[in-house]
C-alpha cells in the first residue's frame, strides 16, 4: 500500500513527491509514536496500581509485625520472671500461672504477600526503577523468607525438642488455657526446667530483633514507594 502511494505521489513531481513523502512518513512516526506513549502511559498506570496495593500490604504487615514484636516481647517478661523467681527458690505462687502459661507460646512471623505474588505473576520489570525493584525483591525473597525460615524454624525446633518434653514433665494443660506446674517443688528443683527457659528466652530476644530489623526494613519501603508514587 505504502508503494503504491508512492507511485502516486511521485507522478506529481519531484518536489511535491519529496513533501508528501515526508508527510507519509511524519505521520507514521507520529503515529507510532503515539502508540507507543499509550502502551507506557498504560503500564506506568498499571505499576502504580501495583505499588498502592503493594504499600496496602507493606502497612497490614507493619500492623502484624507491632503485634508480633509485643507478644514476643510479652513472653521474655514471663520467661524472666519465672526463671528470677525460681533461682531466688521463692513459693509457688498463683501470679505465676500467667507467666507459665506462656511458655509453650510465641507469634509466628506470618505475613502478607500476595500482592507480591501478583506483582512476580505480572514480571518484575513492570516496576520501572531498578533500585525500587530491587529492595522490593529483597525485602519479600531475602527479609521476609529469612524470618521464616531461620527464625521461626528455630522456635519450632526447640519447641519440640526443648518445649514439648518440658510441658509433658511438669504440666496438665487445663481447658481454660491456664497452666500450674503438677509438682511446683519438683519443677524447681530440676535444672533441666531452667535450662530449657533459659535457651527459649534466647531464642525469643533474638527473634525480637529480627521482627524489629523486619518492621524497619518494611517501613522503609513504604517509604521509598510512596516517593516513588508521590503520594
Amino acid at each position: 500500500m505504502l508503494n503504491e502511494k508512492l507511485g502516486v505521489v511521485f507522478k506529481k513531481g519531484l518536489p511535491t513527491a519529496l513533501l508528501e513523502i515526508a508527510l507519509i512518513f511524519v505521520g507514521i512516526t507520529l503515529a507510532i509514536g503515539f502508540e507507543n506513549w499509550n502502551t507506557e502511559r498504560k503500564e506506568r498506570q498499571e505499576e502504580l496500581a501495583l505499588l498502592a496495593v503493594l504499600r496496602s500490604n507493606l502497612e497490614e504487615n507493619m500492623t502484624l509485625l507491632s503485634r508480633m514484636i509485643a507478644y514476643n516481647e510479652e513472653t521474655v517478661v514471663s520467661y524472666t520472671t519465672l526463671l528470677s523467681h525460681i533461682s531466688a527458690e521463692l513459693p509457688y505462687s498463683d501470679d505465676l500461672i500467667p507467666h507459665f502459661s506462656n511458655l509453650d507460646h510465641w507469634a509466628s512471623p506470618y505475613l502478607t504477600s500476595s500482592a507480591y505474588e501478583t506483582l512476580k505473576s505480572r514480571g518484575l520489570d513492570i516496576i520501572s526503577d531498578s533500585s525500587l525493584r530491587q529492595q522490593i525483591v529483597k525485602l519479600f525473597e531475602v527479609r521476609y523468607v529469612t524470618l521464616v525460615n531461620d527464625y521461626d524454624r528455630a522456635e519450632w525446633i526447640n519447641y519440640e525438642v526443648s518445649t514439648v518434653p518440658l510441658m509433658l514433665r511438669h504440666f496438665e494443660s487445663q481447658s481454660d488455657r491456664t497452666d500450674a506446674p503438677l509438682d511446683y517443688e519438683s519443677l524447681v528443683k530440676d535444672r533441666g526446667f531452667r535450662v530449657a527457659v533459659s535457651r527459649t528466652l534466647a531464642f525469643r530476644r533474638g527473634g525480637i530483633e529480627d521482627l524489629k530489623e523486619t518492621q524497619e526494613a518494611t517501613e522503609q519501603m513504604i517509604h521509598s514507594i510512596s516517593k516513588f508514587t508521590g503520594s
